[in-house]
């Protein structure tokens, strides 16, 4: 299974796929706000996302740029300052597409959040739960308002 991904990685078609891939999950995450596209294009913007980040960061690990660094790091009169950079660019990169894979992530969230409550246009929609006990329950609850405020009844 490595050896298929390795294989998979090092492909002519990775490349010009990762390139299309950030604007693509970026596009769809954020043209899904217009109410006539389905929402499951927003899950659509996720796998896109994901998809960039691990072929990114895959790629990255297979890349002839480190494989030079890795490659001057190991050899024996090296010194650590190659060491050190080796390891930063093995360890800061990752961090950097992951950053902006979550930050993609995040944003196509806000904009299936906002889409949904602009959906709603200001209604109240009740989840459909049974109302907490109150000093009110041996009144008639016809035309009466019953407020519930962080677990405080407001007595009728």
């Amino acid at each position: 299974m490595l050896l298929l991904l390795r294989k998979t990685l090092k492909a002519k078609w990775v490349p010009p796929a990762i390139v299309t891939l950030w604007p693509a999950a970026l596009a769809v995450g954020m043209g899904s706000y217009d109410s006539r596209i389905p929402t499951a294009f927003f899950k659509l913007g996720y796998a896109l996302s994901l998809a960039a980040v691990v072929l990114s960061v895959g790629r990255f690990f297979e890349s002839q740029f480190l494989s030079n660094r890795r490659t001057e790091a190991r050899r024996r009169n090296s010194s650590k300052g190659a060491k050190r950079r080796y390891k930063s660019w093995q360890i800061v990169f990752p961090i950097l597409v992951f950053a902006f894979g979550a930050f993609l992530v995040v944003l196509i969230q806000l904009i299936e959040t906002k889409r949904e409550l602009f959906e709603m246009k200001g209604i109240l929609v009740s989840a459909n739960e049974p109302d907490q006990p109150g000093p009110c329950d041996s009144f008639s609850q016809d035309g009466k308002l019953k407020l519930l405020a962080g677990g405080i009844t407001v007595p009728c």
